[in-house]
């Protein structure tokens, strides 16, 4: 099985239905949340990932993809965005079909408490830069996660309140896009679309396949596109 084939068998039909489910209450307003969200997406996660392909932490086969923009395959790019509408519109879903929650008035952005998260974020990057200190190479994958996207989590939440004031919508979307993503990924290890450097991930799979570190990478992007996507709103 090749990538794009890969997204045709799973990720296609779990986009369609989750449009089909979505697009009597969705709006405008919801795409234009959505579409910024998907420039945020492919600007910031980009480099994330032509970074641990170049330092080896996972790669792909070259018969398993159609071609490569640096070092990312283009069906890796298309996941992307795939992602992305899928945590959007899974977000939509179970706000407005399932259990409806009420947008409540957001507290007033945090700038001073965003702008401290910023500068810690940037210190630290820089003490791991100029190697004021190390960390073993099987805490590559972890620590690449979770510097790159952690305090992005903190920042949303200074600007938008705790989980953005629809928690439920939130851990919702996290929780069930991560899991039925985690079972994705372990179908395409197992087919050999994808591999990893086991020196570099902690060495802990979860059903003797799927890394715990891309485990958390399912459950942190699900998290983020979530809070994006309902911020933007």
């Amino acid at each position: 099985m090749t990538y794009l084939q890969f997204h045709l068998v799973f990720n296609a039909p779990l986009l369609a239905a989750l449009w089909w489910y979505a697009s009597p209450t969705w709006c405008g307003v919801d795409g234009a949340a959505m579409m910024i969200t998907f420039l945020i997406v492919l600007f910031f996660t980009s480099p994330w990932d032509n970074w641990a392909i170049k330092q080896g932490v996972w790669d792909f086969p070259n018969e398993r993809i159609v071609g490569r923009i640096a070092y990312c395959p283009l069906e890796e790019y298309a996941f992307f965005l795939i992602q992305t509408a899928q945590a959007c519109l899974l977000a939509h879903v179970i706000n407005w079909k399932l259990i409806f929650v009420p947008v409540a008035k957001r507290p007033e952005p945090d700038w001073m408490l965003s702008g401290l998260i910023l500068v810690v974020w940037l210190a630290v990057g820089a003490a791991k830069r100029f190697e004021f200190f190390s960390l073993p190479v099987s805490w590559t994958y972890l620590w690449h996660l979770l510097f790159w996207m952690l305090p992005v989590v903190f920042i949303q939440w200074a600007m938008g309140g705790f989980l953005i004031c629809n928690g439920l919508v939130v851990i919702g979307t996290t929780v069930i896009l991560g899991t039925v993503l985690c079972l994705f990924d372990v179908a395409a290890i197992s087919r050999g679309i994808w591999y990893f450097d086991d020196t570099k991930t902690l060495g802990l799979k979860i059903g003797g396949v799927l890394p715990l570190e891309e485990a958390l990478f399912f459950y942190l992007t699900s998290l983020l596109v979530a809070q994006s996507y309902l911020l933007f709103l």
